[in-house]
């Protein structure tokens, strides 16, 4: 997948905190009426009274030509017209910064920023983009703190023209200057230098890069000097080179030199770690197209160490499903007897997770030995997975050997209540019930499938025994509105609303719908209305606005006002 392009959306506004300021310390400098007259005009500027603001810059800078604060008076008085939309004035104002303060990297590399942004708020991108690139160019000035931003657009821009060394460089300058004082654009240029040396490889690049960024993750870490033997660094490679090698279908030459490039990179390296080396041969597979040498190579780094390791044996089979005569030659290999669950666990996991091999899954699932996995480990992973893939028996199987028998039964209860298997569902339930602490859970869930099941007054019965309000009277009244019972609904809602304060504006809202449902218009709207009255700060109340509006209905008025 391409790096995606600038397209101008990056909000041009500087964020909060992004303002230049002038220094306690150098307040503390000043005469005692120079200090009083920037205080006023920074006030101003606070209070966001941009035209008195210019003014009050403009009257310092002229009654203290001589003042060391009249640069940053100067980017404020411009920061004022600018916010002021006057950004040709503005752009006059910083010019004079540039002019006069060149070299002062705290004010002049402002005014390279912001005239920058004027030019980007007329919509002249081109011109933004020049005094951005001084920026670049300049070593204080593109670790000004406003710089970040300003270089990632400029990336980007480059990127538009198909200059994607700039852009790489670019972004390579935010990522560094800024990981540690802006970690948001700073990883973001980290991420767009990371795919543009991976999609256009440069492998010396990118390692460079781990080292002067202190890694490729979110936050700066510990690295190495030389990353060329530093494992976590391979690591975040190949996963970024799987990340971004996709590429369309005529695109083929790209994405054979993109492969045989890295699986060239790969060479002579890491000869004992597998994960590093399935890589490097999946890579040569993808630019020779040659599943022999594929098989070849793959057998040939299984050889290459000799000790019997059950788990290894599993990530080669993974590795060989669609090669049915490999994958029975390393199945063969293992000694189910030897072999921890967990890797049993994973080939079963590899053969239901290939088409067409279900039937393999389920030979694997009978050599797990159930008897001696806890019962948090049949609950997740093993049964969230077999739940994942609908097995219905294996669940049941899986269940049954719980330790704890009604915590197991619990788990098989709630995979029928998803599956809306109410026919086995119910009776389950019914056998959970007299545990205790199971109980409420057990009859809630049978309600649930009778009422899936359309077999409403066997539900309420459930619903009722499973004291589990106020959710168990909310589908009691789905119920009863399911045998039209009206009015039943309604009072049972009333009791919700009457007696469950944190969900009465709730109840009031299904009361207004029991009423839609059942065509009868006017207690609809007063209900409506009703749920305005009494629970103005609600999320449902204004719903209920929208709907009345919608309806060119009245607002006002009682609650049994006409519409």
């Amino acid at each position: 997948m391409a790096l995606a392009a600038w397209s101008g959306g990056h909000h041009a506004r500087v964020c909060a905190g992004e303002e230049v300021t002038f220094p306690d310390e150098a307040y503390k400098k000043l005469e005692t009426f120079e200090e009083h007259s920037l205080r006023k005009a920074d006030k101003f500027f606070e209070a966001k009274n941009y035209k008195q603001g210019a003014a009050a810059f403009e009257a310092f800078i002229t009654e203290f030509a001589n003042s060391k604060a009249v640069p940053y008076a100067l980017v404020q008085k411009g920061r004022c017209l600018e916010l002021d939309n006057k950004r040709n004035a503005a752009l006059k104002t910083y010019t004079e910064i540039l002019d006069y303060f060149p070299n002062d990297g705290r004010y002049a590399a402002a005014a390279l920023y912001f005239s920058g942004l004027c030019h980007w708020e007329n919509g002249d991108r081109e011109k933004a983009m020049t005094f951005w690139a001084r920026m670049a160019q300049d070593e204080n000035f593109s670790r000004h703190f406003l710089a970040a931003g300003a270089l990632n657009r400029l990336a980007d821009h480059y990127l538009s023209k198909d200059d994607a060394p700039r852009a790489a460089q670019t972004y390579r300058q935010v990522a560094v200057n800024f990981r540690k004082s802006n970690e948001r654009q700073a990883k973001e240029a980290l991420d767009k230098a990371v795919e543009l040396y991976v999609r256009k490889p440069d492998e010396e690049a990118l390692r460079a890069l781990y080292v002067e960024a202190q890694g490729f993750g979110a936050r700066p870490a510990k690295v190495e000097s030389d990353a060329a033997q530093d494992r976590s660094y391979w690591d975040q490679l190949r996963a970024a080179i799987r990340r971004h090698g996709a590429f369309e279908a005529a695109q083929a030459e790209l994405h054979d030199r993109y492969y045989r490039y890295w699986a060239g990179a790969f060479e002579g390296k890491f000869p004992n770690w597998d994960e590093f080396q399935i890589d490097r041969i999946d890579f040569a597979r993808e630019h020779d197209r040659d599943t022999a040498k594929w098989i070849e190579r793959l057998d040939a780094q299984f050889k290459s160490d000799a000790q019997d390791d059950g788990a290894r044996i599993v990530k080669w089979i993974a590795l060989f499903i669609g090669q049915d005569a490999k994958v029975e030659e390393y199945y063969q290999k293992l000694d189910f007897a030897k072999l921890k669950n967990e890797s049993i666990f994973e080939l079963m996991r590899a053969f239901f997770d290939a088409k067409g091999q279900e039937a393999r899954g389920r030979n694997v699932f009978e050599k797990l030995r159930l008897e001696e996995l806890g019962d948090d480990y049949k609950t997740n992973p093993l049964s969230a997975y077999l739940w994942s893939k609908k097995q219905d028996d294996l669940m049941e199987r899986l269940c049954a050997t719980f330790r704890n028998r009604p915590k197991g039964q619990a788990r098989l209860l709630e995979y029928y209540y998803h599956q809306r298997n109410a026919q086995k569902g119910v009776k389950l339930a019914d056998e959970l019930a007299p545990e205790a602490e199971y109980a409420g859970f057990a009859l809630f869930r049978k309600g649930e499938l009778l009422r899936f099941a359309g077999k409403h007054a066997e539900a309420i019965a459930a619903y009722r025994q499973s004291d589990s309000p106020p959710q168990s009277l909310f589908h009691i009244a789905e119920c009863l509105v399911a045998q039209k019972q009206v009015p039943q609904a309604v009072a049972q809602l009333r009791e919700v609303e009457n007696f469950f304060k944190d969900h009465a504006s709730e109840a009031l809202w299904r009361i207004a719908h029991v009423y839609k449902d059942a065509g009868e218009q006017k207690p609809y709207v007063a209900s409506l209305r009703e749920l305005m009255n009494k629970y103005p700060k609600s999320g449902q109340s204004a719903y209920a606005h929208d709907l009345l509006e919608k309806m060119n209905v009245k607002i006002g008025g009682g609650v049994n006002a006409n519409p």
